[in-house]
């Protein structure tokens, strides 16, 4: 099996895996609803800060200024959606920056 990770927020259980298409590194199950669409996030393409999952921590920068520049340009997104875990800026805020 390829990898995986459980983890739970508010009560609720996720099953995130490395995505199988050529444009995600990620993708994201809500594991008690069988008809909820994943979720994918972070473009196989681009760096990112961190990979908190470490699957793709070839691809960390560490560069802190490329981080508040990310942060900046979605946070006002970011807090339409912050306790959203249907969105992909939510997984990619929170795991890959």
């Amino acid at each position: 099996m390829d990898w995986y990770k459980d983890i739970t927020i508010d009560s609720k259980s996720f099953r995130v895996m490395k995505a199988n298409d050529q444009k995600h590194k990620y993708v994201v199950y809500i594991k008690s609803d069988k008809l909820h669409n994943p979720v994918r996030f972070g473009d196989i393409s681009m760096q990112h800060y961190k990979d908190k999952f470490k699957q793709y921590s070839d691809l960390d920068h560490g560069d802190k200024k490329r981080l508040q520049n990310f942060k900046s340009r979605f946070k006002a997104q970011y807090e339409k959606v912050k306790s959203d875990t249907g969105s992909a800026l939510y997984w990619s805020w929170n795991y890959l920056w």
